[in-house]
């Protein structure tokens, strides 16, 4: 066994790298170790050129000095190998979606180990646009279709709207992932592999959702405080439970598949929500009009404030609840708090419009119809929003001076080029004659009441 050192010096005496090693005469195997290597300068030839070359081809670097160059020979295995171990350069990790991107790792540190033919990557680490990744694996070649099993790793991270997202991610995926518009605290796994030359890549991988606001582009609710995940593959997109909280308090799960991540996708996603407000930003993440116009309908604001300037009711908001104007009417106040599960379906297909369908069940709502403003709390049913109508399913409500009056409503509402149909039976019994019913009444009409003198209690059925 023989031990060796060897110092570079350049011409003007200034001391360059130092090789150490070690050269076994009976099998031929050595050992070398290089300090302060650096590939761009001519201690580069000290490598097969294969192994240059395929830096060169690919404009992966690394650019610096390593912290050291290892190389060797076992002739048991034949094999030639070496071992570059770097810290703070700047290199595009291989076969990634960073390097399509042309996006450079900065303060890259960790291990490359090449056995012939074969590259091991060992925590492989730095951060790319602000965000820290961790790259293992290994790549059996050293062409574009060789085979390989990379994991990318970025560990608990930000992004805001102005971030280019998660670069690591198929671009397939990450067309998906921008439809939720998401700003917050995220983490994400991903595994390439390549099973054999030439074949496919295929890639599976989860992004962690750990505090994320987000809107969903086709039902634009605004959700903060969301957790959970997403898993994906080639083959399809699912959301595993994400759960987050509305503007206002109400509880939102989502869950659902989207397949294959690509524009233009088959989807079949759920959102589930208790105690969402009947409020603005629920009539704002309404994307057709025509369910904004149903709404507007059951929740008239036109006719709640001409009740409230007649004294037939006050609001809430009113600081003089007291006044003579209002002693003894009832606080009403059009909307409450609902529950709902949303399912939207689509085949997939350009041009192809998803399926949506709503369940509202609306217990314990205030409602003001603007044809017939008289005010009601709904006790039971509920409402299916559909794409072509609205179904009335049995809502039963009650008014506000007598707890026995009861109402029910069944129908449907039809959308026809942008007006709303009804057709909705209404069945009333032991309504008071008071003045809610006389001023759900046209104006026109109030004074036959009053010259017939007709009160008490009434029974009446309306289609």
């Amino acid at each position: 066994m023989y031990n060796f050192i060897i110092r570079q010096v350049s011409p003007t005496g200034i001391p360059g790298a130092t090789v150490n090693g070690s050269f076994n005469p009976r099998d031929q195997s050595f050992t070398a170790q290089v300090d302060q290597f650096a590939l761009e300068s001519p201690q580069r030839n000290w490598l097969p050129s294969r192994w240059r070359q395929w830096w060169d081809e690919h404009e992966q670097g690394p650019t610096g000095t390593m912290q050291k160059l290892r190389i060797g020979y076992d002739l048991e295995s034949n094999q030639f190998y070496a071992q570059i171990t770097f810290d703070d350069v700047v290199l595009i990790p291989p076969y990634t979606p960073f390097r399509k991107a042309g996006l450079p790792m900065i303060g890259g540190s960790g291990t490359f180990t090449f056995h012939n033919d074969r590259i091991v990557i060992d925590n492989l680490r730095g951060t790319i646009e602000d965000i820290e990744y961790r790259i293992n694996g290994t790549i059996s070649g050293f062409d574009a279709d060789a085979p390989l099993e990379l994991t990318v790793v970025a560990p608990k991270f930000t992004l805001t709207k102005d971030t280019r997202y998660l670069m690591v991610l198929p671009e397939s995926i990450a067309q998906q992932f921008r439809k939720y518009n998401p700003d917050g605290e995220f983490s994400s796994q991903v595994l390439f592999i390549r099973d054999k030359h030439g074949g496919q890549l295929r890639y599976q991988g989860v992004i962690d959702f750990h505090n994320v606001a987000a809107v969903y582009n086709r039902f634009a609710y605004p959700l903060q405080s969301i957790h959970g995940q997403i898993h994906f593959d080639q083959d399809q997109i699912e959301l595993d439970s994400l759960s987050g909280r509305g503007p206002t308090g109400a509880k939102v799960l989502l869950s659902g598949k989207i397949w294959p991540p690509q524009p233009h996708a088959a989807s079949d996603l759920t959102i589930t929500a208790t105690r969402v407000p009947i409020d603005h930003h629920l009539h704002q993440a309404m994307s057709r009009q025509k369910h904004r116009d149903i709404l507007d309908l059951f929740f008239n604001v036109p006719a709640h404030r001409e009740l409230v300037t007649d004294g037939i009711i006050h609001t809430s908001g009113q600081k003089n609840a007291a006044s003579n104007h209002s002693i003894g009417r009832p606080v009403f106040d059009p909307g409450g708090m609902v529950d709902l599960v949303s399912h939207i379906k689509s085949p997939g297909g350009k041009g192809v419009k998803p399926t949506v369908e709503t369940i509202v069940r609306a217990k314990g709502v205030h409602v003001l119809h603007k044809h017939w403003p008289y005010p009601l709390r709904i006790t039971d049913g509920n409402l299916v929003i559909g794409s072509k109508q609205t179904r009335i399913n049995q809502i039963h409500a009650q008014g506000l001076s007598n707890q026995e009056s009861q109402f029910i409503a069944d129908g449907i509402i039809a959308y026809d080029k942008g007006r709303t149909v009804p057709d909705v039976k209404i069945t009333a019994t032991d309504v008071v004659l008071d003045d809610f019913l006389i001023a759900s009444i046209p104006k026109p009409q109030r004074q036959w009441i009053y010259q017939l003198g007709i009160s008490g209690v009434l029974d009446a059925q309306s289609h």
